[in-house]
């Protein structure tokens, strides 16, 4: 996460693809995908990522901080990135399920400019 910091926030897209659930783009050309690959009797999603305006806030915002945090229990794991701009602050969740056999962790990747 802390390789954002000191980036610009370009835009966001959710659900690219079966196993990018959440994009974050930058005005340098980078991004960072959540993602997951899904696997049998497990599924991992995005809570929370229907508020438009708060996630639109971060769009032309300096990224000033980021953190996450991961808390897992036997069948859960629940991942918040929270990051800070200059302009706005934005904790997004993402919640992992299973039997307990299978990963419910997501992950991050970071893609620097071409």
């Amino acid at each position: 996460m802390e390789r954002i910091i000191g980036k610009t926030v370009q835009g966001w897209d959710p659900n690219i693809d079966l196993d990018v659930i959440f994009t974050l783009w930058f005005t340098d050309g980078s991004y960072m995908n959540f993602s997951h690959t899904q696997d049998c009797c497990e599924s991992v999603y995005m809570c929370d990522h229907s508020d438009e305006e708060l996630l639109n806030s971060l769009i032309g915002g300096l990224v000033v901080s980021a953190e996450e945090i991961i808390t897992c229990d036997d069948t859960a794991t629940a991942s918040w990135y929270k990051i800070r701009t200059d302009r706005s602050d934005v904790t997004l969740m993402f919640r992992g399920e299973s039997n307990g056999y299978y990963s419910e962790s997501g992950g991050l990747t970071f893609v620097d400019a071409c």
